[in-house]
């Protein structure tokens, strides 16, 4: 429909499968890009000149015995979930990327995908975040935050 317009990503990963690896909204007119996949350059115009485009910064290696397991590549560390626009999960190893979205005004859940990733996934793979209240109340996001903090003990 007339509602919403389709932009192409031109990003350079041989196998995409996901693009939550490649770039990621993390609010309104807000996305991060891994470089590695999609260079800032390669980004359409109109996304450069309306939106805010953070860029990840490069992601630990993060070595387990399920190392040779791991079919996916280590840009999976970019996999996070926004669990609002001020409120992301990540995995715990990634301080570069918690540090870069703290200091953006997001809070970090870190928590381990270390016994997950064999399986091709961290944590925005393995949910459907398709309805995001961007109005959410101070009680709902402390609601949230509660939740999802009680995870991570």
């Amino acid at each position: 429909g007339t509602d919403y317009t389709v932009h192409i990503l031109d990003q350079q990963c041989a196998n995409p499968l996901h693009i939550d690896c490649t770039f990621v909204p993390i609010g309104h007119k807000k996305a991060m890009i891994n470089p590695n996949y999609m260079p800032y350059d390669r980004l359409p115009q109109v996304v450069k000149e309306e939106w805010e485009i953070l860029v990840a910064p490069e992601y630990v290696i993060v070595p387990s015995e399920f190392s040779d397991l791991n079919m996916c590549s280590a840009n999976l560390a970019f996999n996070f979930l926004m669990i609002n626009p001020r409120l992301a999960i990540v995995d715990k190893e990634q301080k570069p990327l918690i540090e870069l979205l703290q200091k953006h005004g997001i809070e970090c859940i870190g928590l381990s995908s270390r016994y997950l990733s064999p399986y091709c996934g961290a944590f925005h793979c393995w949910t459907l975040d398709i309805v995001r209240d961007e109005n959410a109340s101070q009680d709902e996001i402390e609601r949230q935050v509660a939740i999802a903090k009680s995870f991570s003990q």
